[in-house]
C-alpha cells in the first residue's frame, strides 16, 4: 500500500510491487490477477487500517462528542506527518479515478464509509446539544471529510503542520455549536504527540522482509498482503 501512497496507481509498476512486497511476479499475478487488483486490495487494507483505527473512539458513547472531533483532527494531522505524503485516498481520487471505473467506484464506495461513520458521531454530536444547529448531521459529517482531504492535499504540497493545525481548527469551529469550544479543545502540537503515542505505526501489510520471495503466498497465510 505505500508504494502506491507514495507514487500512485499509473506511476507504478509491477517490478516495483514485486520489490516491495517482496513476492515474484507469478505469486503477485496468481493471487490477485492484474496491478488493478492489487491495487483494489490495497484500498481495502487502506480502509480496514483506518476503521481500525478511528471507529474505536469515534463511535464511543461514553466520550464527548468534541473529543472526538478533536482526537480524530489530530490522529489524521498525525498519520497524515507520519507518512509524509498526505492521503492516500486523497492522491488516488484525485490522480487515479478519472481514468478507471471500477477505480472510481472503488474510491467512492470508500468515501460513502467514511462519511457513514463520520455522521453516526455527528448524530451523537447532535443529540448532545453540540453540533453547529445551521448544519445538518449529513452535512457536518461531509466537511470533516471535506478537512481530511483538505489536509492531504497540504501535506503534498509540502506544507508543514501547522498548515494542517490551522485546517483543523476552522474545521472544529464550524462543526461546533455557538459556545461549545474552549481554548482547550484547539489542536496544538501537544494534542498531535499525544494522538501518536495512542496511534504507533502499524507493520506494512503489503511487505514482508524474511519471505521468500519464490514463495506461493497461499503457503503462508500471514504473508497475504489483502
Amino acid at each position: 500500500m505505500s508504494l502506491f501512497w507514495r507514487k500512485g496507481y499509473t506511476d507504478t509498476s509491477m517490478a516495483e510491487i514485486v520489490a516491495e512486497t517482496g513476492m515474484n511476479r507469478y505469486a503477485l499475478y496468481g493471487r490477485f490477477g492484474s496491478k488493478r487488483d492489487i491495487f483494489l486490495a490495497a484500498l481495502e487494507v487502506y480502509f480496514e487500517q483506518g476503521r481500525q483505527t478511528f471507529e474505536p473512539f469515534m463511535l464511543d458513547p461514553t466520550t464527548p462528542p468534541i473529543a472526538r472531533l478533536v482526537r480524530c483532527l489530530a490522529l489524521m494531522i498525525e498519520v497524515m506527518d507520519r507518512e509524509g505524503t498526505g492521503c492516500f485516498i486523497c492522491h488516488v481520487a484525485s490522480q487515479e479515478s478519472g481514468d478507471d471505473p471500477e477505480i472510481a467506484q472503488a474510491i467512492a464506495d470508500y468515501f460513502a464509509r467514511i462519511h457513514g461513520a463520520m455522521e453516526i458521531t455527528m448524530c451523537h454530536a447532535r443529540a448532545a446539544g453540540v453540533l453547529n444547529p445551521a448544519l445538518t448531521t449529513g452535512q457536518a459529517a461531509q466537511l470533516l471529510l471535506d478537512a481530511k482531504l483538505a489536509m492531504g492535499v497540504r501535506v503534498r504540497a509540502g506544507l508543514g503542520t501547522e498548515a494542517l493545525v490551522q485546517v483543523a481548527n476552522a474545521t472544529l469551529a464550524a462543526l461546533a455549536a455557538p459556545g461549545v469550544l474552549t481554548e482547550a479543545d484547539r489542536l496544538s502540537p501537544d494534542a498531535i504527540a499525544d494522538a501518536a503515542r495512542a496511534n504507533p505505526p502499524a507493520k506494512d501489510p503489503d511487505r514482508d522482509p524474511d519471505r521468500d520471495p519464490n514463495q506461493d503466498p497461499d503457503q503462508d497465510a500471514d504473508a497475504d498482503p489483502a
